[in-house]
């Protein structure tokens, strides 16, 4: 694979564990990045720092995002999306990317081991520029986008869930109806809890798909 290094820096939407996250801000340079490969629909880097695990994590990213792709293709009824670039960085937060449209990637490294974990974080910044381009109501920077990127992104891998589950928020506060509204943040774990709850019960009682045509 090629080794071609790059520099970043650009405005970034995060991702947040358990709803945790900040509103879009101005990030420090990143990387120096190295890539590592590309595939028909993703071009994937590591940041320097990482060394031999950036590697790794890379290739796990390489393995599984043209399936990946391919099922978020299925799921929006085979609206086009990418191709993406995929950056990953040293950070424990999430993921991140510009604006709900924009292909530039970021996937935090976490432990560095776990290439599932960074795969999940994948899908779930991707499956949000797929809402873009549909255009059909799914706002990645809103509660009812952040709800479904993570349902998408724990269909995917469901064995990642720990820690950026958010039903819990919303079970635990009094409840307020993000349902009928929709709350204009991707950061509040009740809002997004709420959204998460209300999809998989569409789903799992009500028998709906996860196909958004």
């Amino acid at each position: 694979m090629s080794s071609s290094t790059i520099f970043k820096t650009e405005t970034l939407r995060v991702f947040g564990k358990s709803g945790a996250g900040a509103p879009a801000v101005m990030a420090p340079a990143l990387g120096p990045y190295t890539k590592r490969g590309s595939t028909a629909n993703f071009t994937v880097f590591f940041d320097n720092s990482l060394g031999t695990n950036g590697q790794n994590l890379a290739d796990a990213v390489l393995a599984n995002c043209e399936q990946d792709f391919s099922q978020l293709q299925a799921w929006f009824g085979g609206t086009a999306a990418g191709p993406f670039n995929v950056f990953i960085d040293p950070g424990n937060n999430g993921g991140s990317h510009a604006t709900c449209a924009a292909t530039d990637l970021h996937c935090d490294a976490f432990s560095g081991t776990d290439g599932a974990l960074v795969n999940l974080v994948n899908v779930a910044e991707a499956d949000e520029v797929f809402m873009a381009n549909q255009n059909v109501g799914w706002d990645c920077g809103a509660s009812n986008g952040e709800g479904l990127s993570r349902v998408l992104a724990t269909e995917r891998y469901p064995a990642k869930l720990n820690g950026f589950a958010t039903g819990a928020s919303w079970l635990d506060s009094d409840r307020p109806d993000w349902v009928t509204n929709t709350e204009p943040t991707d950061v509040s774990g009740v809002s997004t809890g709420c959204a998460t709850l209300f999809i998989n019960y569409l789903r799992q009682q009500l028998g709906f798909n996860l196909f958004m045509t």
